[in-house]
């Protein structure tokens, strides 16, 4: 994910200002028909857009549900924080509901690390509001209406926490980092200035269908009213559906053995046999998909459609059904049901290139609404579940080695832990196609175009017989952790449960009652996968040499030492914790890690010296272990 250039957003400061209305919100969370948006104001601490160098410093969020009521404010801005990778918030149980002390927002390459207990981030041209600012978070309430209403006059202070206010439809609630003023008559609190000029949060998934073609015929699958249930092009917006909603046949979870199909929830791409015009959707994101090195499995972004692996009785999935006891077509030729679509990418909308080899969107893998996991399911998804637990990431790739044939035979809950948490869809890999670079030379694009294609068949009259594909979602993959790059890159997942660890004894006994790919866990050549790790080498590598310390240097105010190994270290600072405890763990940035000043590579031994440095103050970073099994 990128956000562009700066001139770019400088230019966006000037020609965004003005009215910011529903419409103008790009990333929504949930499904339903009220609506209330969510504004997030940095504005008490960092300035105007303009004042803090043409980044925004206040952002949108939007929050669909039905019924009378939406959950409260806390659960509903932490379930956004849940879901947009670029948003953190940090809290705890006051005593009078959640307190909130912490949010942040990744205004760059969705790098940032956030320590919401340091309250912290790993890159400076983060926005962060904390305690140790001097200000506060308040909560605010604008006019109800279409537009937001930014005056200060427009709004109102909540006289409750977070965690007692529900917001109703058509609603607009700010939560503001800054100073608050009050009567001193009737103590009635108010924000001490107007709030700043809102910007949309960027959505990770499509936001704008530019342009689409597909036959009238879905016309015969709508409702009473005869509208039609699969051609209406916005469906493909935003995040991919993980549950099925109502008391109709085939309700309920999102699986493989229970795709999407109800009303208004997909696009169809369909067309006449024979016809020359292809049906197909072109989609738009809101900033430039980039081929970032730090993508999982080299995924860029994932299209999702609503392909089904095959139970081998024929039926599909109903909740209350334990997935252990439904099992794949053990023939791989029948263990999937798909439709080919092709995709095509464009940084401009005019030149496109075309996965024409495929992969072919619509097909494997199947969506995954929630986590397999009989550990900790979730009890407010349907009465008695005992298998599913929270939502699938759709911004994580399914491992690519996964394939329709290596599910074949296996049970759905064996399945499902092939996922490793994402929520499934066909993958894509940028790299191979000419596209335009940014300024970090990465590849990238924002229009991706999926379309009908030629099945290879002819109908009786000798017609070409085009697929049918359906399509729900395309999402943009987000960069994951040095670590976790480093097991994606390292780990299949079709071949073992690596991804589960069950201390339960009821499960004690199965294999994947272990975790071979934690940061702890020793690897194959007997060295703990976070020093492979940071050392970039593979976890069967027979000579990983382990980190060594090798000079250390004590200066007036600081203390240097060096650390010899294989490769630079620069971004070994994130996976190293140093302090008294001695172990390595999966640390963010926090006052407790060094400063990485260089390295430089010895040509006789072919090692590179590592040099960190350290304030005298601080000098517990030195109690590290880093020799293997200890």
């Amino acid at each position: 994910m990128s956000q562009g250039l700066l001139p770019v957003v400088l230019a966006a400061c000037a020609l965004t200002a003005g009215a910011f209305t529903f419409e103008d919100i790009h990333f929504w969370v949930g499904e339903g028909t009220n609506r209330c948006a969510v504004v997030v104001d940095w504005s008490g601490l960092y300035g105007s857009c303009e004042d803090n160098g043409g980044i925004p410093t206040s952002r949108v969020w939007g929050y669909r549900w039905n019924g009378e009521t939406a959950p409260t404010l806390d659960a509903l801005v932490q379930r956004i924080a849940a879901e947009d990778p670029r948003f953190a918030v940090g809290g705890s149980d006051s005593g009078w509901g959640f307190y909130l002390s912490f949010a942040g927002y990744d205004t760059a390459d969705c790098h940032v690390r956030f320590d919401t207990a340091a309250e912290t981030a790993s890159d400076p041209s983060a926005l962060i509001g904390s305690g140790a600012c001097g200000l506060w978070w308040n909560v605010m309430f604008s006019e109800k209406g279409e537009t937001f209403k930014r005056e200060k006059a427009s709004l109102t202070m909540s006289s409750v926490g977070m965690s007692f206010v529900q917001p109703a439809d058509g609603e607009w609630w700010v939560l503001y980092y800054g100073l608050s003023d009050y009567d001193p008559v009737t103590w009635d609190m108010f924000p001490a200035e107007d709030a700043a000029e809102p910007y949309a949060a960027e959505s990770p998934y499509g936001w704008k269908v530019t342009d689409y073609y597909t036959e009238s015929e879905t016309v015969l699958w709508g409702d009473d009213s005869g509208k039609p249930a699969y051609a209406d092009p916005s469906a493909v917006l935003g995040r991919p559906r993980d549950f099925m909603s109502g008391d109709t046949w085939g309700a309920g979870l999102i699986n493989p053995f229970n795709p999407e199909w109800q009303k208004g929830t997909l696009f169809s791409l369909d067309c006449l046999d024979g016809e020359m015009d292809l049906a197909f959707v072109t989609i738009a994101f809101d900033h430039p998909v980039v081929d970032d090195p730090m993508n999982p499995f080299g995924i860029d972004f994932i299209v999702f459609g609503n392909a089904m692996t095959v139970n081998v009785s024929g039926e599909y999935y109903y909740d209350g059904a334990d997935p252990d006891t439904l099992r794949a077509d053990a023939d791989p030729a029948k263990a999937g049901s798909f439709e080919n679509a092709l995709v095509e990418v464009s940084a401009d909308g005019r030149q496109w290139f075309a996965f024409g080899a495929g992969p072919y969107a619509d097909s494997f893998m199947p969506t995954l609404g929630r986590v397999y996991d009989r550990v900790n399911p979730d009890p407010s998804l349907f009465t008695g579940n005992l298998w599913w637990g929270g939502r699938t990431n759709p911004l994580f790739p399914v491992d690519p080695s996964v394939t329709f044939a290596s599910c074949a035979g296996l049970t759905l809950g064996e399945i499902c832990r092939r996922y490793n948490g994402s929520a499934g869809g066909t993958g894509y890999d940028i790299s191979r196609f000419d596209l335009p670079k940014d300024e970090k030379g990465r590849k990238w694009f924002k229009y991706v175009r999926i379309s009908s294609m030629d099945s290879g068949e002819v109908d009786d009259d000798g017609y070409a017989v085009w697929t049918q594909p359906e399509i729900d979602a395309v999402a943009d993959v987000a960069p994951v952790s040095a670590f976790r790059k480093w097991v994606c890159d390292h780990f299949a997942w079709d071949t073992a449960y690596q991804n589960e660890t069950y201390t339960d004894p009821e499960y004690a006994g199965e294999p994947f009652a272990r975790n071979v790919t934690g940061f702890e866990a020793l690897a194959a050549n007997g060295v703990k996968n976070g020093i492979n790790a940071v050392l970039g080498v593979a976890p069967d590598d027979p000579d990983p040499l382990p980190l060594r310390i090798d000079g250390f240097r004590l200066g007036a105010d600081y203390a240097a030492f060096d650390l010899l190994a294989k490769q630079p270290l620069d971004g070994a600072v994130t996976l190293i914790r140093f302090g008294g405890k001695k172990q390595l763990a999966d640390r963010r940035w926090s006052y407790e890690l060094p400063y990485f000043e260089g390295a430089v590579r010895d040509e006789r031994t072919g090692l590179w010296r590592n040099t960190f440095r350290r304030s005298v103050e601080e000098m517990g970073f030195f109690n590290l272990a880093l020799s293997p099994g200890e």
